[in-house]
């Protein structure tokens, strides 16, 4: 799935959504991401990304310029990891 975001010319909006991606999907996220420059929307609540994988999607987050609407509901991160990502 990672690999086909990274050459996606053509969707949109992605739901992701209680697909139980767990920490490696968050850093396969974060690649994608990076290189993605057509998907404006992505649901990715329920995921249980964790504290390595949040940090991960956290890090393509600040390089994409093209989503406009995130769900992170859900994705099993402390509020320590998310505050210590907010200092860096």
């Amino acid at each position: 799935m990672a690999w086909e975001m990274r050459l996606n010319t053509t969707v949109a909006s992605l739901t992701l959504f209680g697909n139980g991606l767990g920490e490696g999907g968050g850093w396969a996220l974060e690649e994608a991401l990076r290189l993605n420059s057509t998907v404006k929307s992505l649901n990715l609540g329920e995921n249980k990304l964790g504290e390595g994988g949040g940090r991960a999607l956290a890090d393509a987050l600040r390089l994409n310029t093209t989503l406009t609407s995130l769900n992170i509901r859900a994705l099993g991160m402390s509020g320590l990891g998310v505050e210590q990502e907010k200092m860096n």
